[in-house]
């Protein structure tokens, strides 16, 4: 989850959205002609699936957030590729 991702199209407000933190693209190099391969990650990989979503006529308001309750088995939403029972619930029970 991306919290508070903004947009030009809907000025001063933001949503929490899903989105992934590493994308892999194919593209056509503008100077060479040659298909590139590439990996972004982070903020570049939001970045562009956010652009990359306008081109389909997808908003970030259609992308946005739906909680759902993480069971002790699911990968942890803070992004550790751990199970959430082994990382944030341990941390919650505090």
């Amino acid at each position: 989850m991306i919290p508070n991702e903004g947009c030009l199209s809907f000025p001063g407000r933001t949503v929490n959205t899903d989105r992934y933190m590493q994308v892999t693209v194919r593209y056509d190099d503008y100077d060479t002609g040659k298909q590139v391969h590439g990996v972004l990650q982070g903020e570049e990989a939001v970045v562009f699936q956010h652009e990359y979503d306008h081109c389909a006529g997808i908003t970030m308001l259609d992308r946005e957030h739906t909680a759902r309750k993480l069971g002790r088995n699911d990968p942890c939403y803070c992004g550790s590729g751990k199970k959430y029972k082994k990382c944030c619930l341990n941390k919650e029970n505090i």
